[in-house]
C-alpha cells in the first residue's frame, strides 16, 4: 500500500535535481509540474511534485521520544531527536 505525498521545492536547478533524485528513491514519482522561475530571485526556481510513498515503521527510539514530549515542547538537549 502506498500513500500520496505532495511536495513543493525551491532552489537552484542543481538543488532541485538533487532533491528530486533523493525523493524518487523513497517512492514513485507520479506528477512533476514545470519549473517556475522565482521572481526577484535570479537562478532559483520552484517545483511541485506528487509521489506515492511506501510507509515505513517508525524507529522505537523516535516513538519513545515522541511519547516523552507529549503535552510540552521539546527542549534542545533533552535527548529528543531534532
Amino acid at each position: 500500500m502506498t500513500f500520496p505525498l505532495e511536495v513543493w521545492l525551491s532552489g537552484t536547478p542543481a538543488e532541485l535535481d538533487a532533491a528530486v533524485a533523493a525523493l524518487t528513491t523513497t517512492g514513485r514519482l507520479t506528477h512533476t509540474a514545470p519549473r517556475v522561475a522565482l521572481p526577484g530571485d535570479p537562478g532559483r526556481h520552484r517545483l511541485y511534485l506528487q509521489l506515492h510513498v511506501q510507509p515505513t515503521a517508525e524507529p522505537a527510539a523516535r516513538r519513545r521520544a515522541h511519547r516523552s514530549t507529549r503535552g510540552r515542547l521539546p527542549v534542545v538537549g533533552d535527548g529528543v531527536p531534532q
